[in-house]
């Protein structure tokens, strides 16, 4: 009896240790504020496999148009303004 105790308690300590390695990258991961991430899978139906598979951080979200796939800040990739804004006859540019 004693021999399945033991087991028991192994099987807990690796499983706490597994989870806190888990939540400790989501953690890592998801402190990019949504009004900081630049989309990286802005095609319908990504999925963390798909968007790791781009070499992007997957985050999930309930914030609105907020995108879970998104480069990391450290990234080269992602947008920037080359020039001011112009008012045009259409709209703006």
């Amino acid at each position: 009896m004693d021999r399945v105790r033991e087991l028991w308690l192994l099987v807990a300590v690796l499983a706490g240790r597994c989870m806190g390695l888990f939540v400790m990258g989501l953690k890592k991961q998801c402190t990019v504020p949504a009004a900081r991430r630049v989309n990286c899978h802005p095609q319908p139906g990504a999925t963390q496999q798909s968007c790791e598979a781009r070499g992007c951080t997957w985050c999930a979200t309930d914030i609105p148009n907020a995108p879970s796939c998104f480069f990391s800040e450290d990234s080269t990739y992602g947008y920037s303004l080359a020039r001011s804004t112009e008012k045009t006859a259409k709209g703006w540019r």
